[in-house]
């Protein structure tokens, strides 16, 4: 019953504190991030850190919503309007961020090979959640949004590989030994079997829907049961469930009126996760790891967001996107969350040599990003002209 009581404290903090902020023009999820910063372990510890552990499952379930709703950005009118532009933004973001950071890390810092090539790839990782959040929260509509929302989508199966061929790599330099293809193939599979399984998600949601479903009611029970059963399976895999979502909302976003319906009739229930999501995540942020990084982390912070907004502009300026997109886009693109942390984990568990430092710095960035991340994405979306709220 305890666990209960602090979640309640947590949705009812995160929500005077998101109204409260927005007084300020800034965005909601701040207020979240900040509110859950003060009454986490770190300041207040109202909420205390085998609590917070307790709860880590809404994690996983808001990530796997969000994650759905991204992939209805992929229908195919959206993609269609948006054409190839959004795929090679999406690279060569994914790709500046990746060498700069590396760069960075070996040439200025003086880090090991293996070190520089394995943040280099965690680097181009993007937390959708907050960004998300920031265009739900001004109700954003326009080529800057479609594009932002597309390219997140599609960053994170990027990250994945690049991730996947930096792990190889670094394994065979350590073990003396030549890349197989087997190592090399990996993140492709897992991207493949992530593929499959949202195609059986969104074969079985089908079905039950024009089947059964009679009301929205029953649409959303099926629609709660598929994400959250399919979420579960992904990650007993060893697959990305996040991408698994954003295959299984890609797809259903490409079927019928009457499947499509699943999205407004799910969104209300998104609200109150959202709140105990980012509040959540304002606890685990720890801020006392910061000074411990000293240079090498600011260079991180530096090297990726140069990266990121470089990047952004000439892949834009290369697909020929609009002007919009080209100036405000990269602004949209830093916020960087739990896929960062769980690629470092992977790392401090297969090279613990590295491992320490290199979550150490991830970490510290992931809290720059996290508390100023909404704001960049917020002057992104006004500066554009496609807020609404």
């Amino acid at each position: 019953m305890e666990v209960l009581m602090y979640f309640s404290i947590v949705l009812i903090a995160g929500y005077v504190a998101g109204r409260l902020i927005s007084y300020f023009r800034l965005p909601v999820v701040t207020g979240y991030l900040a509110i859950g910063i003060v009454i986490g372990p770190f300041f207040l510890n109202l909420i205390p850190a085998e609590a917070i552990h307790s709860m880590e499952l809404l994690e996983h379930i808001a990530l796997s919503f969000i994650a759905f709703f991204i992939g209805s950005e992929f229908e195919r009118s959206h993609i269609k309007r948006l054409g190839s532009s959004v795929f090679v933004i999406a690279l060569v973001q994914a790709l500046s961020a990746v060498v700069l950071v590396f760069l960075t890390m070996y040439f200025v810092f003086h880090q090991p090979l293996s070190f520089s090539l394995l943040i280099g790839a965690i680097s181009a990782a993007t937390a959708p959640a907050a960004i998300v959040m920031v265009i739900r929260e001004y109700k954003a509509n326009g080529p800057l949004t479609k594009t932002l929302l597309s390219v997140v989508a599609m960053d994170d199966a990027i990250c994945v590989i690049v991730f996947g061929i930096a792990v190889s790599f670094v394994g065979a330099l350590n073990n003396g030994t030549s890349l197989s293809v087997g190592s090399v193939s990996r993140p492709f599979i897992e991207i493949a079997g992530s593929a499959l399984l949202g195609v059986a998600a969104a074969a079985v949601t089908y079905i039950l829907i024009t089947s059964f479903a009679r009301s929205n009611e029953d649409i959303l029970t099926v629609i709660l049961a598929v994400i959250i059963g399919t979420s579960a399976i992904a990650y007993k895999l060893g697959l990305s469930y996040i991408l698994t979502e954003m295959f299984f909302g890609g797809i259903i976003a490409n079927t019928n009126s009457r499947v499509t319906k699943v999205f407004p009739v799910a969104e209300p229930i998104t609200q109150p996760i959202y709140v105990a999501f980012f509040t959540l995540a304002g606890m685990t942020l720890q801020l006392d790891i910061i000074p411990q990084v000293g240079l090498i982390g600011a260079g991180y912070v530096l090297s990726r967001a140069a990266g990121k907004l470089a990047g952004c502009y000439f892949g834009a300026r290369l697909g020929k996107a609009p002007d919009v997109v080209q100036k405000y886009l990269g602004l949209g693109m830093l916020p960087q969350a739990g896929v960062a942390i769980g690629l470092a984990l992977t790392v401090k568990q297969h090279f613990p040599d590295i491992g320490l430092g290199l979550s150490t710095i991830v970490m510290s960035g992931v809290v720059f990003y996290e508390i100023l991340g909404p704001l960049f994405a917020k002057i992104a979306i006004e500066k554009s002209g496609e807020a609404n709220a």
